[in-house]
């Protein structure tokens, strides 16, 4: 990307705001009148089609104006836009949501306030199984097969049972001290964690290991094994992709709403934004096959402790409102962290602004 001088970025920044507004062509006249009464009409005609030649504009009618292309409103989101405040109520409609225990709720009520606020659908996921926090690992008699019940409660009220292979039942003694074993460690980690502490216990020729403690740590690396949540995938006001004059295909909008309900690509978007520490900006094709070349996603973490647990964001048009979706998206990851936070008696943080966006990974 060659240097702009500051009268073509000053030219830039105002196509993409009027575009963002009107969705309509953007011409030397218009500019001429609203933005830049010292210029004349060819001057700006010129720099607009020094803009189109380095790939930031396109023409679509010889007799139209200029419309920013994904590379203008990447320029556009990295360096040129002026974010917008949130007003008090937006604020507080926000803030409320910290209020709520985790679970699913959280996460409808966060992507319901979220679309309404931002006028655009809502997308919240929360992460697979290794991102989450284990409170607790219980293991039940199952009399009638060979086999523990292993039941995984997690910090974020969710609970996951699985069957373990047991060749012998141990006691009613015997699970209670196992029981103990495991709180020690299990808590507050991920299972990803568990396992490579067990298998470490396990393996280490230093460490003099029990009977019961051998069998502990061997049941807990069992029920923790291959335990992979699909991500959690809440999607709101599609009705307002489908209202939006961007997506007057049919068609299309079709194709946009079975991409949506791919898991794999939702996984794949989910881990290359979860670990991001700012809000991330995708620009169409930037998000892969998700936005068929036509939606841009604004996403930012929300966590538990400092650790991961899964994202918030809005997906729209490319000419989406960038400078109204950062604050929005970053104060809503903020509320929903901070009720994560609160739930494991963590003194919940102030909300963060994250006022200039990442670039994708």
């Amino acid at each position: 990307m060659r240097d702009l001088s500051e009268r073509s970025r000053r030219v830039l920044h105002a196509v993409v705001v009027e575009f963002i507004e009107h969705g309509e062509p953007v011409g030397s006249r218009m500019l001429t009148e609203k933005h830049f009464r010292d210029l004349s009409p060819a001057t700006i005609r010129n720099v607009l089609a020094e803009l189109e030649e380095a790939g930031f504009l396109y023409q679509p009618h010889t007799s139209a104006g200029r419309i920013p292309t994904e590379l203008g409103f990447r320029l556009f989101v990295d360096g040129l836009m002026l974010l917008s405040s949130l007003s008090g109520q937006e604020e507080a409609e926000i803030q409320s949501l910290d209020e709520l225990s985790p679970g699913p709720n959280l996460l409808q009520e966060s992507g319901r306030v979220l679309s309404e606020l931002a006028g655009v659908a809502s997308l919240i996921m929360a992460s697979h199984g290794d991102k989450r926090l284990l409170s607790e690992i219980r293991f039940i008699c199952a009399h009638s097969s060979k086999a523990l019940l292993a039941v995984l409660m997690f910090r974020d009220g969710s609970v996951e049972t699985r069957f373990v292979d047991c060749d012998t039942f141990p006691t009613d003694g015997e699970l209670e001290r196992v029981h103990n074993l495991l709180s020690e460690v299990v808590h507050g980690r991920t299972l990803g964690q568990v396992r490579d502490i067990f298998a470490h216990k396990l393996e280490s020729e230093r460490v003099e290991i029990d009977a019961i403690s051998r069998r502990a740590f061997e049941l807990a690396m069992k029920a923790a094994d291959n335990v992979v949540q699909e991500p959690i995938v809440v999607i709101q006001g599609q009705d307002r992709l489908m209202d939006s004059p961007d997506f007057r295909d049919v068609d299309r909008l079709r194709q946009l709403v079975r991409a949506l309900q791919e898991k794999k690509e939702m996984l794949s978007l989910l881990d290359r934004t979860i670990g991001a520490r700012t809000v991330q900006v995708l620009v169409g094709r930037e998000a892969g096959e998700l936005s068929q070349g036509a939606l841009s996603f604004v996403l930012a973490p929300f966590t538990e402790a400092g650790q991961p647990l899964g994202m918030v964001g809005v997906l729209g048009p490319t000419r989406m409102n960038y400078p109204k979706m950062v604050p929005l998206v970053s104060a809503t990851a903020d509320a929903v962290s901070a009720a994560h936070d609160r739930a494991v008696n963590i003194e919940p943080r102030k909300l963060v602004r994250r006022r200039r966006p990442g670039r994708p990974t």
